[in-house]
């Protein structure tokens, strides 16, 4: 059966682990000017270089600010305390005080950055107005995936993007749901309802030439395991999608003289799998819960758009 391999948690978990890794090391300089910022974590953008520009895998942990400008930030323990305070709520927006200088000419030959900050006091601001995701930002993401990522435009009432996670060149995640997925102080169980997509470049899921040839080959092997499979035609041709209703499945631990030993039965949630013959992007929606119908995935799968 062909899908997306998509491990959410691990895959989130190593990126900050990775990024963390890859911290802005700088040595400390002056201070010019004291600024009070509202800002966000975020990759550095890397300019043109050895490495591919910003092509390149790395991430250098940085901050931007609600005009897009980026800082780079001079190491310390507030600096530290700070990484330890955002990891589990990056998408929270802080306000942050420091002393900023103009970044070294050997810094600003590698990154585009107004400045280097060195972090005196930061707060988190609990408005409840920031849009920005968990995990990576979806402009960053955007910029730097190798193929093209759609967007829906129709979801259940109260759902908006609020995680993203990208693996470079490979695919990229999408949560959607009514509330932060990232607040250690609110947390959340997947089958609430979340809406989980995962995109990205049908040559790397399947051998399969289009989406036509993906839906025949999808739907005999799920109507071969029992499935309540239906494929579908939306916007006029261009994207083929097949996906199975929401069911109860049975698990069987079967040992080695093929004696059944353990049997039990579990829920499993509706899947749709989109293929853009336009763009080559196959794109896998989950509805995280046996409350979301396969109609409504496929309302949300027909709206899709770059």
């Amino acid at each position: 059966m062909d899908s997306i391999v998509a491990p959410v948690i691990a895959g989130l978990t190593v990126g900050i682990v990775l990024i963390i890794l890859f911290a802005y090391a700088i040595p400390t300089i002056p201070s010019t000017v004291t600024k009070t910022l509202t800002v966000r974590i975020d990759c550095l953008p890397i300019k043109n270089s050895v490495f591919g520009g910003h092509n390149t895998d790395l991430c250098t942990l940085g901050l931007v600010d609600k005009n897009g400008r980026h800082y780079g930030v001079a190491p310390s323990e507030k600096w530290n305390r700070f990484l330890a305070t955002t990891i589990d709520s990056s998408n929270r927006v802080f306000k942050v005080t420091g002393n900023v200088t103009r970044p070294p000419p050997e810094e600003l030959k590698w990154y585009d950055v107004v400045g280097i900050i060195d972090i005196d006091s930061f707060s988190r601001i609990d408005d409840g107005k920031a849009s920005i995701a968990c995990g990576q930002s979806i402009e960053s993401v955007r910029a730097k995936a190798a193929f093209p990522i759609l967007f829906p435009k129709a979801l259940p009432n109260g759902y908006s993007l609020q995680s993203v996670d990208y693996v470079p060149n490979v695919y990229v995640i999408m949560q959607y749901f009514t509330r932060s997925l990232c607040d250690p102080e609110h947390p959340y169980s997947p089958d609430e309802g979340v809406i989980e997509i995962v995109e990205g470049p049908l040559k790397l899921a399947s051998d399969a030439r289009d989406g036509e040839e993906y839906v025949q080959r999808a739907i005999a092997g799920y109507q071969e395991s029992g499935l309540n499979a239906k494929s579908y035609v939306f916007q006029d041709g261009r994207m083929k999608a097949v996906g199975y209703e929401a069911g109860i499945g049975n698990s069987k631990a079967i040992d080695e003289n093929g004696t059944l030993v353990h049997q039990e039965q579990f829920d499993f949630a509706a899947h749709l799998w989109v293929i853009d013959d336009k763009t080559g992007t196959i794109v896998k929606i989950e509805a995280r819960s046996a409350d979301i119908p396969l109609e409504q995935l496929a309302a949300i799968g027909e709206s899709l758009e770059q």
